[in-house]
């Protein structure tokens, strides 16, 4: 027999104990969370960036076998009209190979446009079709980036700001 002085704890963890452990592991959680997060936006980032750079130098290839670049009005249908003139089996063509930069028919009218990483047209403007711009021989590629809003600091372009 044991009296006052002698009783045994009983084995376990207290109320407090499991808080404070719950609390530590939530906030690694949302630590390491908006790590990843950062670490995919990045990412989609720097997908967009290499696909505009790899219709640049397709669009440059079209235009050194044809001698202009690519026919676009700008924005949705000008990405269609540059799909279609990079894809085309024509002469050295085509400029682009299956799958890189993707595409799909994003409107489903059945023509395709190229896509960005978060799956919305690349929109594609030749030199024509603006103005005021100061780079009046050149042609624009631009998405608008993972918000999908154009004018935003989020926008990639292969024009530098």
């Amino acid at each position: 027999m044991r009296g006052a002085k002698g009783r045994r704890r009983a084995a376990g963890f207290t109320l407090t104990e499991i808080l404070v452990v719950l609390f530590i592991i939530g906030l690694l959680s949302g630590l390491i969370l908006t790590g990843v997060m950062a670490a995919r936006r990045k990412i989609g980032r720097d997908n967009t960036r290499m696909m505009i750079t790899a219709l640049s130098a397709a669009i440059s290839n079209y235009e050194s076998q044809w001698g202009d670049y690519p026919p676009g009005e700008g924005g949705l249908p000008g990405s269609e009209e540059l799909h279609a003139a990079l894809t085309a089996p024509l002469h050295e063509g085509p400029f682009v190979r299956e799958g890189y930069p993707p595409a799909r028919d994003t409107d489903k009218n059945g023509r395709k446009e190229f896509v960005d990483h978060w799956k919305r047209p690349i929109g594609y403007t030749h030199h024509r079709n603006y103005s005021g711009d100061p780079r009046a021989d050149d042609y624009r590629l631009e998405s608008w980036g993972l918000d999908g809003k154009p004018a935003t600091a989020d926008d990639i372009s292969n024009w530098k700001k």
